[in-house]
């Protein structure tokens, strides 16, 4: 028998770099040792900054919604999984553009579990790689949790999430994740909270706008309006192109058109920059405005745009060899961004802590 089981992230400790989704050998978990596999997705029952204030009910069988606090480990967000009875705990990276569960083929030591704080989903489909690349090796993590369409799978059936929505073990059709401004803290705005089934109450505005995607396998959507506000200038462009969100990529990349936009809009020529992203005052103030088909737009500004590092601020903004749009990291600050495979949306409301 086979269970697999999310844990809040309880510290920092993860020192992690790059990230290469391509699994280069894989094997399918035989239906053997599957028999019947449970994926849990547990909620933090404690009151802090960056954790939900739930208190645990008792419960016959299972919980059906909840929240988990995220850690950021270099560039990316990780949560703690495991698998097996006992459990066996995996560090996982949180990725909305795969939709398959990959840890590799040997499992590390055990840890307890309480059923009571868990959502429960019965058959989910795992990924074990024999080898899983390079880039989780770089970051110390173990693996990778899918949380993108299912059509995005490697190995065929539903996705996790989807997976409990359908079985009626989540109870809503969509997950939410908040996370802090750049810098809104004193953890430098390391922290999130992903939230499985329902609204997460502390950290998110009800009502969310949403925008239907696109694409049948990651969240894509059609952006339709782009506009850049600087110090030295306003910019916009109408041109429609094809926007990823994706939890795993550190910056906003865009065709190379745009990113000339926002540095002109900042008093910088694209043709003198020779390193992306490129170096800026650390007083510049920028504010992006992203418009969507539905007519839902977002902003980003310069407090989640320009980062310093050791006294050295870059703006985190690419341009793009593909000429691909893809939302990263700064796209998902201060907001709560709710993902829905089930009913294929992507929706938007300000989050409740802000400073």
């Amino acid at each position: 028998m086979m269970k697999i089981e999310v844990c809040s992230a309880a510290n920092d400790s993860w020192k992690r770099s790059s990230i290469n989704r391509r699994v280069y050998a894989f094997k399918i978990i035989p239906i053997s040792r599957m028999m019947k596999s449970i994926l849990f997705l547990a909620f933090v029952a404690t009151t802090s900054a960056f954790r939900l204030p739930f208190q645990v009910a008792n419960a016959v069988t299972n919980i059906t919604k909840g929240g988990q606090t995220l850690e950021q480990t270099g560039t990316f967000f990780v949560a703690n999984l495991t698998l097996g009875t006992p459990g066996q705990l995996f560090t996982v990276v949180i990725d909305t553009k795969t939709s398959d569960i990959v840890i590799p083929d040997v499992l590390p030591p055990t840890i307890g579990d309480r059923a009571t704080d868990l959502i429960t989903i019965p058959g989910v489909k795992i990924l074990q790689a024999t080898d899983i690349g390079i880039g989780i090796e770089g970051l110390n993590a173990d693996g990778i949790l899918g949380l993108a369409q299912t059509g995005a799978s490697q190995i065929g059936g539903n996705s996790p999430f989807v997976q409990g929505v359908q079985s009626g073990d989540i109870s809503g059709t969509f997950f939410s994740i908040w996370l802090e401004h750049f810098n809104q803290t004193d953890d430098l705005g390391t922290h999130g909270v992903i939230y499985y089934g329902g609204l997460d109450p502390v950290h998110c505005a009800p009502n969310p706008s949403y925008v239907y995607l696109s694409s049948g396998y990651t969240y894509q959507v059609t952006m339709t309006n782009f506009k850049s506000a600087g110090n030295s200038a306003t910019n916009s462009n109408k041109k429609a192109v094809q926007a990823v969100f994706d939890t795993t990529t550190a910056q906003v990349i865009l065709p190379t058109m745009f990113v000339s936009q926002i540095l002109d809009s900042i008093g910088i020529n694209i043709n003198t920059v020779t390193v992306f992203p490129p170096i800026v005052p650390c007083d510049t103030k920028v504010t992006l405005t992203l418009g969507f088909a539905s007519g839902t737009s977002i902003t980003i500004t310069e407090r989640d745009l320009v980062v310093s590092f050791f006294g050295t601020c870059r703006l985190q903004v690419v341009p793009s060899a593909t000429g691909d749009t893809i939302l990263g990291i700064p796209t998902f600050r201060g907001r709560c961004t709710y993902f829905d495979p089930i009913k294929h949306n992507i929706g938007f409301t300000p989050a409740l802590l802000q400073n």
